[in-house]
């Protein structure tokens, strides 16, 4: 169960990203994250309330939530910067890396462990997710180090490896949930992380409901998308290894990547099928 709420949530974040390319065209990415984070926590209220409860909560809950909520929005802002300027693909493959960083972490902090053939695994996707985003295979190292030099590239790269650690303090946060409850610690975390951004919105005189008038119909659809997707991903970290789960994770780029080809005309599509076929590789190893 755990390896279809996983994927469940690297298609909705992968369908998110299309909505939200389209949007930071012409808006704001601080905006972009109030506004949709507003109508995600709507609607994951509504989620708590229908199928679970309000649960009971401790300082060790607190204490993780405001540290994860606080990296997630600094790496939500950086990503959603280097998205205005950069393909979605090649953004989304600067993620590559974060399930090797996260095992390490979670078996560090939350003595997780793994076995031969989920390391194994991890490996195919590392490796895979890199060799995706490849125009070609002829100097791949090469390649590797030109990449750094666009400033998009960068800014996800810094992005991601936050992400790569907040899973574990929002494990942590679910952990002290009783009953346990897991999309209440992504409700908690998304309303700390608003209000950051309102904090930021406010000092720099930025009017975000003047700018959504025209995408209020987008926004309303990325709000039910990151809803369902935020519970697929609490549902996941409550239930396996961090590791895995945000190795699996990573299977978004391969979304991106086709709907990079066919709604932004993103190209080179044919020269990541060794990259996809490497992924799946290792997902087959996670999950056999």
């Amino acid at each position: 169960m755990w390896f279809l709420y996983s994927i469940s949530f690297a298609l909705t974040s992968s369908v998110t990203n299309v909505f939200a390319k389209k949007i930071l065209r012409a808006t704001d990415e601080r905006v972009y994250l109030f506004v949709s984070q507003l109508l995600v926590i709507l609607f994951l209220f509504l989620i708590i309330i229908i199928k679970y409860q309000i649960p009971f909560i401790n300082h060790i809950f607190i204490v993780s939530i405001l540290i994860s909520s606080t990296l997630g929005t600094l790496a939500a802002i950086l990503v959603y910067k280097a998205l205005k300027t950069t393909d979605l693909s090649l953004v989304s493959s600067m993620s590559a890396y974060n399930p090797a960083f996260t095992a390490i972490v979670s078996y560090l902090l939350l003595k997780e462990k793994l076995g031969g053939r989920d390391i194994l695994g991890i490996i195919f996707i590392v490796v895979g997710t890199y060799l995706l985003r490849q125009k070609n295979y002829k100097n791949v190292i090469s390649s590797f180090m030109e990449t750094f030099n666009e400033k998009g590239v960068r800014l996800a790269l810094l992005a991601y490896l936050i992400w790569s650690v907040t899973p574990i303090f929002e494990k942590i946060a679910i952990q002290n949930t009783y009953p346990a409850v897991p999309p209440f610690a992504s409700f908690v975390g998304l309303i700390i992380s608003t209000l950051i951004l309102s904090l930021l919105l406010i000092k720099n005189k930025v009017r975000p409901l003047v700018s959504i008038a025209k995408d209020k119909k987008t926004y309303l659809l990325i709000g039910i998308l990151g809803a369902v997707g935020q519970t697929c991903a609490y549902l996941a970290f409550s239930m396996q290894n961090l590791g895995l789960v945000t190795a699996i994770f990573k299977l978004a780029i391969i979304f991106n990547t086709l709907f990079g080809w066919y709604f932004f005309h993103e190209t080179y599509i044919a020269n990541k099928l060794v990259g996809a076929v490497i992924m799946f590789g290792g997902v087959i190893l996670i999950i056999t």
